[in-house]
């Protein structure tokens, strides 16, 4: 879906707040102001007008650079860079900016504030991570990218206090297969799909990477499944990376 598409459907509540930023965080060729420097640091053009505020300007294409030129009668600011979108939103901290227009000039521009660019990078961590699964090329260090997320989320029967059983991944060959999810939506959508069969509706519980793999290499799995049943393509590990991870994850 472009991104006019996308932003459209958002503003008409026809697509789900997840497909929302899940199109802006895998929009492959976002232009803007920038550059690369000789150490690979990225330097972005961000503006800074008179009256205060950091603005940073992007563009989803050719069109929406087109039509910022001709609404405002100058070319965009040079020299321009492109960057796929997880890399790009998952850049933006805390006082970087203090607006982010997305498509400025366009019909369909949007924009963020300050106080949004911790969602954005959290989508963007979660698009890379999910990027990753597929190609691990997608992403300088993958395996990094296991051990450090912190939004790993689970599907769940719960215990007594705070002690809960985990769902495992339906398997045709009866293999113990743990079930891991990279974001809410998935989890839920996985929930949804499995508790007839349980007989009785599951939670959904967020888990940092130490402790979850830590609670997975206790169980003995036979391999790990990331989001079975849902929308998202399936990604299915050997449990022999749990180690690998661990080694990696932060304390």
């Amino acid at each position: 879906m472009d991104i006019k598409t996308l932003s459209e459907s958002f503003q008409a509540e026809t697509i789900t707040k997840p497909i929302f930023y899940r199109g802006l965080m895998n929009h492959p060729t976002w232009s803007l102001a920038g550059e690369r420097t000789a150490s690979g640091q990225l330097q972005l053009g961000v503006l800074r007008p008179q009256g205060g505020g950091k603005i940073l300007e992007i563009f989803s294409g050719p069109d929406a650079t087109q039509a910022f030129e001709q609404a405002h009668g100058e070319p965009v600011a040079q020299p321009q860079m492109h960057l796929v979108g997880h890399e790009l939103f998952g850049m933006l901290s805390d006082g970087l900016v203090d607006r982010l227009n997305i498509d400025p000039g366009s019909p369909h521009t949007f924009h963020f504030l300050r106080n949004q660019l911790g969602l954005l990078r959290r989508w963007a961590q979660t698009v890379a991570l999910e990027c990753s699964l597929q190609d691990p090329n997608a992403v300088p260090n993958p395996l990094g990218l296991l051990a450090s997320f912190e939004h790993y989320h689970l599907v769940v029967l719960p215990g007594q206090g705070e002690q809960y059983s985990l769902v495992l991944a339906p398997d045709s060959r009866g293999r113990s297969l743990g079930a891991i999810f990279t974001s809410e939506d998935a989890a839920v959508e996985f929930g949804q799909a499995i508790a007839k069969e349980l007989g009785r509706s599951p939670e959904v519980r967020e888990v940092a990477a130490r402790p979850l793999f830590e609670r997975l290499k206790a169980m003995t799995l036979q391999g790990l499944v990331f989001n079975p049943l849902t929308d998202l393509p399936p990604r299915a590990l050997s449990a022999a990376i749990i180690d690998p991870i661990l080694q990696r994850a932060p304390r």
